[in-house]
């Protein structure tokens, strides 16, 4: 989402140096996030061999996200909706 907020704003010549600072603080915060996560399930898994259900669970969370958030963002919820008002 934070990718796409700041190609629109560039089309549009609207770049905000304060939108600029918090899509910067947010992207760091999620990656060193997902950098802990990675690193719990390494050490669980690979090291320890001691993996449960939660750490499945992360797994495919981690694993899923993009893939939905890909996927939503390409997809147009209400392109039926137009579509039919139009007709």
């Amino acid at each position: 989402m934070i990718v796409i907020t700041i190609a629109m704003d560039i089309d549009n010549h609207n770049i905000s140096p304060a939108g600029i600072q918090v899509n910067t603080i947010v992207l760091t915060f999620t990656l060193v996030a997902g950098m802990v996560v990675f690193l719990r399930l390494f050490t669980r898994l690979v090291l320890r061999k001691t993996g449960g259900l939660e750490d499945a669970c992360i797994v495919f969370a981690m694993v899923s996200e993009p893939i939905l958030s890909f996927l939503s963002c390409c997809s147009d919820p209400f392109r039926d909706i137009v579509s039919r008002s139009y007709r």
